[in-house]
């Protein structure tokens, strides 16, 4: 028996799924395609663009004070947070998720909490510069270093804010006692159990 592999995605296919799961970005990357290409827009690029015409044609936009504040609305892009580079991002909260398993992983080994966060840093992230990159708060330090302060040591705050998140929690907990059954709870939440 031969069985057929299943057809391959075209490019436009995998647009349209980006799209859906990631935002209109890569609907824009559809419509240059569509146009370098001197192909007919598919039905979805089609409602895409009818929507943002709709959007911008709305009362909502045109008696607006400052259209640069719709803008994003107009375009489908609200509720996206950070920069047209959605990759960027994906990247981003896939660091921050191996973060905070890997600082689960230093607690169930036994280390505290401060020696866990120190390692989970280093295991993920693997230098300053990377973790600068993740949580790019640079704006403020250049900004003292310009006005001649010194240059600031780097802060943990950022990423204990990810923990926070990522383990649901409003502080965090200062002990390895504190912490097992916080993470027993998020590994709960990873793995669910087959029991009903």
């Amino acid at each position: 028996m031969n069985k057929s592999a299943p057809a391959a995605l075209s490019n436009l296919e995998l647009l349209q799924k980006a799209a859906a799961q990631c935002g209109p970005f890569f609907t824009w990357v559809a419509i240059k395609d569509c146009i370098k290409d001197k192909k007919e827009f598919p039905e979805w690029i089609h409602g895409y663009l009818v929507g943002c015409a709709d959007r911008m044609l709305s009362d909502r936009a045109r008696l607006t004070r400052d259209v640069r504040q719709e803008l994003p609305w107009i375009f489908g892009f609200s509720g996206i947070k950070g920069g047209l580079n959605p990759l960027q991002e994906l990247l981003r909260e896939t660091l921050k998720c191996g973060f905070a398993r890997r600082f689960a992983h230093w607690i169930l080994q036994g280390k505290k909490p401060d020696e866990s966060l120190v390692k989970a840093r280093r295991d993920i992230y693997g230098s300053e510069a990377l973790v600068k990159f993740i949580h790019p708060r640079q704006k403020r330090n250049r900004k003292r270093k310009a006005a001649g302060e010194e240059q600031l040591k780097f802060s943990d705050k950022q990423l204990e804010r990810d923990l926070e998140k990522e383990f649901q929690l409003k502080t965090l907990p200062r002990t390895r006692e504190e912490w097992l059954p916080e993470i027993y709870r998020y590994l709960e939440r990873l793995v669910p159990s087959d029991n009903h």
